[in-house]
This record gives C-alpha cells, sequence and structure tokens, in this order.
C-alpha cells in the first residue's frame, strides 16, 4: 500500500468504516487509503516539546476521531491524546504514560474503558469517547506487565471488543550474563546476569563498555546509562548519569574515550564523546533534527561511524569527522535499510549490512565512498542473510551472524581492483538454548567472541495470560 517508516512507533495501524487507515512514525502519524494512492503526514511531531514519534492510533466509533501516543523525551508531554481527522492539528492529552493505551468500547452493561500502564501496572479507567473524557479512578487489572528496555511504549498488553485481554508478564526481569565464547563454540562467563545491551570491547580486552538498563526509573521509564567493567577485577563502573537514554557504545583506538549515541538533547539521538575514567563532560559531536545511532569509531580515531534516521530515505550509514568542522558525510544512502557497519582497520573499506534484496545480506564497498579513496562498486559478503558485522586486526577475514544463528566468518582479499570475499563459514551456532546474537564484538585477533546470553521465555516463567470478559471483575 505504501512505505512506512523503520520507527518504533509504527508498531500497529487503525481502519475506520470509510477506508481511512492510520499509522505511526518518527515524525507523526501518517494516512493511507485502503485503495492505496500513498500515504500523507497527517500530524506533526513538535521538536520544541521533544517529541520522537506519534504512534499507537485508534480510531473511536465515530471514524472521525482517534486516540494515539505521543512520545517524548518530556514526562510532562509524553502521553495518550485524542485528535481527529477534521482538525489533526488540534489535540487533546487524555492520560500521561509512558506507554500506549488500548481503547475497548462499551459491550453490553459494561461501560467504555482506557487500558493504559502506571509504571508497569495496567489500568482501566472510564471513558466516555462523545465526551473524550477519562472519569473516575484507575483501576488495576493487572501487574508487571512487561516493558521492553528498549522501546517501553510497546507495553505488552492488548484487548479485543468482545471482552478478550491478553498481557505478557515481566518478560525483561531476568538478567542475562555476558559471555566469551571460542571460535570452537566453548563458553566462558564475561560478567554475570544483569540487563545490559551493546557490548563494545576496550583495546586490550581488559574491559567492556555496555548499557545498563535500570528498569525503576521516574515515569514508568526504563533508564540506560553507559557502563565499564573491568574483566580481571569484576568491578563496574557508571560512566554517564544524565536521566536520558545513552545507548550503542564504542571505544576509541587508545581506549581513552567512549563515544555513545543520547537522546538527551530534545529527545533526538545525537553522538557524544566522554574520557573512560569518568572526567571531564560529554562532548557533542553532531547536530540535526535525525536521530543517530553510534556503531563504530574509526581504527585511526579519525571518524565515528553512525546510522542516522532520514525521513526520505530511512535509515542510511553516515560518519563524521572529530577534527575541524565536524560536518558529517554520506557513506551508504539509498531507499532501502542500511543497518550495522564495520570500517576495515585500515580505513578504507566498510562492511555493512543493506536490506535492498529484501533481506539483510553483508556487503562491501570503499570507504568514506565508492572512487574516492577506492574502487566503485560493491561486492557481497554473504549469501543467505546476514547481520551485525566485525573486522580482524588484519582487514583479512570478517565476522557477522547469520539469520539462523550463526556466527560466521569470510576470509577478505581487498585491492586496487576492489574485494575478493571467500564462501563464508560457520563457527558456531548461537543455539545454545539460551543465547541470541544481534549484539556482539570480537576480540582483535578473531579468537574470542563476546556475546550476550537471554533466557528462553518458555525456561524463565514468563508467560502469556489471556483473560475473558475481564470487565466483570472491576465490577466487583
Amino acid at each position: 500500500m505504501c512505505d512506512a517508516t523503520n520507527s518504533p512507533v509504527t508498531q500497529t495501524g487503525t481502519w475506520n468504516r470509510e477506508g481511512v487507515i492510520l499509522f505511526g512514525g518518527h515524525d507523526g502519524l501518517h494516512r493511507v487509503s485502503a485503495s492505496g494512492g500513498g500515504a500523507a503526514l497527517l500530524t506533526k511531531v513538535d521538536p520544541a516539546k521533544k517529541e520522537t514519534g506519534h504512534g499507537y492510533p485508534q480510531f473511536l466509533p465515530d471514524g472521525d476521531r482517534f486516540l494515539y501516543y505521543v512520545e517524548s523525551a518530556d514526562l510532562n508531554v509524553r502521553g495518550v491524546y485524542a485528535s481527529s481527522l477534521k482538525n489533526p492539528s488540534q489535540r487533546q492529552l487524555i492520560v500521561r504514560t509512558s506507554a500506549k493505551g488500548v481503547y475497548v468500547p462499551p459491550r453490553g452493561a459494561f461501560p467504555g474503558y482506557l487500558l493504559w500502564l502506571q509504571d508497569q501496572t495496567l489500568v482501566a479507567q472510564h471513558f466516555d469517547a462523545s465526551s473524550l473524557k477519562v472519569e473516575g479512578d484507575p483501576v488495576s487489572v493487572a501487574e508487571e506487565i512487561g516493558l521492553n528496555p528498549g522501546n517501553p511504549m510497546r507495553g505488552a498488553f492488548w484487548a479485543s471488543d468482545a471482552g478478550l485481554l491478553i498481557y505478557f508478564s515481566n518478560p525483561q526481569t531476568a538478567g542475562r550474563p555476558i559471555v566469551w565464547v571460542s571460535r570452537d563454540g566453548k563458553q566462558a562467563e564475561a560478567a554475570p546476569d544483569d540487563t545490559v545491551f551493546g557490548v563494545s570491547i576496550a583495546p586490550g580486552a581488559e574491559r567492556i563498555a555496555f548499557e545498563r538498563v535500570e528498569t525503576t526509573a521516574a515515569g514508568g521509564r526504563a533508564n540506560r546509562d553507559i557502563w565499564i567493567r573491568e574483566l580481571t577485577r569484576g568491578i563496574m563502573t557508571r560512566l554517564t548519569f544524565d536521566p536520558a537514554r545513552d545507548v550503542a557504545p564504542r571505544w576509541s583506538p587508545d581506549g581513552k574515550q567512549v563515544a555513545f549515541s543520547s537522546d538527551r538533547e530534545g529527545g533526538v539521538y545525537q553522538l557524544y564523546v566522554k574520557d573512560a575514567s569518568g572526567s571531564g563532560q560529554e562532548q557533542r559531536v553532531t547536530e540535526g533534527p535525525n536521530a543517530k545511532i553510534l556503531i563504530d569509531w574509526t581504527k585511526d580515531g579519525k571518524y565515528l561511524l553512525f546510522r542516522e534516521q532520514n525521513p526520505t530515505t530511512d535509515r542510511d550509514l553516515m560518519a563524521v569527522p572529530l577534527d575541524g568542522d565536524r560536518k558529517a558525510f554520506p557513506v551508504v544512502v539509498t531507499p532501502f535499510l542500511e543497518s550495522t557497519g564495520a570500517v576495515s582497520p585500515d580505513g578504507r573499506w566498510v562492511a555493512y549490512a543493506s536490506n535492498d534484496s529484501g533481506r539483510n545480506e553483508i556487503y562491501i564497498q570503499a570507504f568514506p565512498a565508492p572512487g574516492v579513496n577506492g574502487p566503485k562498486g560493491r561486492w557481497q559478503v554473504s549469501s543467505g542473510g546476514g547481520y551485525d558485522v566485525k573486522w580482524k586486526s588484519d582487514g583479512k577475514e570478517l565476522y557477522f551472524e547469520s539469520l539462523d544463528g550463526k556466527m560466521m566468518a569470510a576470509a577478505i582479499q581487498a585491492g586496487p581492483e576492489g574485494v575478493h570475499a571467500d564462501t563464508p563459514r560457520a563457527l558456531f551456532s548461537a543455539d545454545f538454548a539460551t543465547t541470541s546474537l544481534h549484539e556482539f564484538d570480537v576480540t582483535p585477533d578473531g579468537q574470542r567472541f563476546l556475546l550476550m546470553l537471554r533466557p528462553k521465555i518458555q525456561d524463565s516463567g514468563e508467560k502469556l495470560t489471556v483473560v475473558s470478559n475481564w470487565q466483570a471483575a472491576l465490577r466487583k
């Protein structure tokens, strides 16, 4: 029907009887006809209010007005709002919350309700769809509703008009250990269970940096900060303290600094650099309205490679020099999704994942761009899909995750005429009963891989709960 941006608020849409469909995006709600014809922007995010997306729309019974969720770094802005097709620029706050809301219309003797989250408690509150008012006090329906630490707006609950409620209890309470895995698949613990993401190995492999999630943050929002762990002594040090989300740490080549992304200013992810000792203030590196997620720091220390969310071309790879005017420049820009990436140790090549074939595959092209410091064109490395990518320190081997959960290695020969990649071979399977890749790092010699283990849902006691006629319990 139309393209949709890859945004945390584009998970669901809503459809009225006149064939109008609404769906979310980082720039606002979009409108498209069920007969096709392309989408048009309906609501617009307000950067002055630190808004970063509108999503989870739901039409009300009249087919004109709708509820939707506004994501913002400002707790006083974030919440569920009401607007209309006739006047989309006018909106009314319904409830302040850090996750989506779900409207359930009147049924039989039961009034209309709005289901929404107070921290991790699912509550129901009378909601009059005609006056757009919540009435009475919210009543608890279920406790410990699951929140994705990366996208807590996706509260794990939903309800049907027919009286069914479904929710997922506490899917992120179990921590996961960080482990070393050798090329033959043998494991050794690097750090005990914790709620961590985005691991990065420091030069010398004596320290690691990662995102650590604190799930008790105010406003129901799981906070992320950057932490450093000394592997030998097992000492953890907190590097960032901002209440915003700090993610995707990467070490400088000399191990003296850590770069990361943060949405601390205006709710838009920008790149920052801080001394790894914790002294001094963070230095902001980038500007502009588009979100930027760090993915690599080149081995010569000159550039940061990052993924940018562009409203026109979606997800692109960009780089910014750390000297001079710090003006970002394009590395890989297409109408498709470019995601993970890594610059070769000699700084001449960039390996990255793109879905322009219909699925993520790994490619290599010259850095900073084809035809600038190397030959034109690009060379495909993977054949069955791939995600995340790292180089060996001599540039002669490339590692990536296959789509079926294997760590793959491909020998690389690069020269003035281009790149030759051998057929990738599997080093080990990530299907260790509890392992998940998508985030890994590797030592310079390519002998040890740093992974995070993730418990399976069925092994951790977590479950989906379905409740029929749930409104009846509210009348007792």
